[in-house]
């Protein structure tokens, strides 16, 4: 195993004390919100091995953890993609062969064939509403989502610009986990 590089003071056996308080506590409190961590084996026996085992350890293992559940983030969000897009293609190829059938059935003059599995017919169609120039429409029939820019207005907070109803927050410390 890699040696552990430390830029921090290790802690006193009083600091170890307070971890493992605020480790169990926050075993009790993941449980509480999400019982079903109890079905993740790896995770739950990493917080149970934390109320007998060495504090620094589970932290250790629990940071591996977050990590992993990114990476899972990631690949579920990449597999998300690849699944929308073979949908698209899919509807686009029912879209393409439904229109093949409705040709072939005004061809042949027909308007319903029934099969053991699905009836076919062609039916009236249904009006629907053409947008022609969206510009023209009045006010009343668009719908506008007013969306706060937090790019530009955190800009102008940050050059030192009132912007009414926006202000910058308190500057929060957070973990950044990285990966060698």
């Amino acid at each position: 195993m890699a040696k552990v590089r430390q830029t921090a003071r290790e802690p006193s056996q009083f600091d170890l004390e307070q971890m493992m308080t605020t480790l169990i506590s926050a075993r009790a409190r993941l449980l509480a919100e999400d019982p079903n961590i109890e079905r993740d084996e790896v995770l739950y026996h990493d917080m149970i091995e934390g109320e007998s085992g060495d504090v620094l350890d589970v932290l250790d293992e629990t940071m591996r953890t977050v990590v992993g559940y990114e990476d899972m983030v990631q690949m579920a969000e990449r597999r998300i993609e690849i699944i929308q897009e073979r949908a698209r293609r899919w509807q686009e190829r029912a879209e393409r062969l439904r229109g093949i059938v409705h040709a072939v059935f005004e061809a042949g003059g027909m308007t319903r064939r029934d099969l053991p599995d699905l009836v076919a017919s062609i039916a009236e169609g249904r009006d629907h509403v053409e947008i022609t120039n969206e510009t023209a429409i009045p006010d009343q029939y668009i719908e506008t989502k007013r969306v706060p820019m937090k790019g530009p207005i955190g800009a102008e907070l940050r050059a030192g610009r009132k912007v009414p109803g926006a202000t910058l927050s308190n500057k929060m410390p957070r973990l950044q986990i990285r990966t060698r």
